[in-house]
């Protein structure tokens, strides 16, 4: 059940979660912050109890936006998260430099997680066949070995979209005016 729920334009979702987790609240289970649109919901199993909200509230409002400049860094971060989501759903190639790509999306993600927890299993079967991102093919894994440079390409891909988002979004954080804001460029 969410409660309550907030209209906000931007905020940083992970460090509002964050917060409010830290703030101990006592009377309801956190369940967590989700944004639809411009409604900011904080989850709870129940309904927290006044001090609680309060509490709550005043977390919300240190995450408000309060001036240009705020505002601008969040449109900045927010366009380079979508960048970098965009990256990751690009996917990843094997072997490097094949022109074989393969999903980095959140199903791609945990398959290539669960093949590799199991790959020197003995009930594991090789070739492992694994689909191309665009289904004009697959590869075979021949093996354990295999699995796990396909599994590590995949993940230093993911890391790599990931890490240059973060940079980019430290230098939006370093800037002090907007015109420096608007000289960040993700020409990712």
């Amino acid at each position: 059940m969410p409660f309550p729920n907030y209209e906000l334009d931007d905020v940083d979702t992970p460090l509002l979660d964050a917060e409010i987790r830290a703030l101990a609240i006592g009377s309801a289970t956190f369940l967590g912050v989700t944004f639809c649109g411009v409604n900011c919901h904080v989850g709870f199993s129940s309904t927290p109890s006044a001090p609680d909200i309060a509490a709550i509230d005043s977390a919300v409002a240190a995450h408000t936006p309060k001036t240009e400049l705020q505002k601008a860094k969040c449109v900045k971060v927010k366009a380079i998260d979508a960048r970098t989501m965009e990256l990751i759903y690009t996917g990843f190639e094997y072997p490097p430099s094949s022109g074989q790509m393969f999903s980095l999306s959140q199903e791609g993600q945990s398959r290539l997680n669960g093949i590799n927890q199991v790959r020197d299993h003995a009930s594991v079967i090789y070739p492992v066949r694994w689909n191309f991102l665009d289904d004009s093919g697959a590869i075979d894994l021949v093996d354990a070995e295999v699995i796990l440079n396909f599994y590590l390409t995949a993940i230093g891909t993911y890391r790599t979209y990931v890490d240059s988002g973060t940079s980019l979004k430290d230098s939006v954080r370093a800037a002090s005016t907007i015109a420096e804001v608007n000289a960040i460029v993700d020409n990712r």
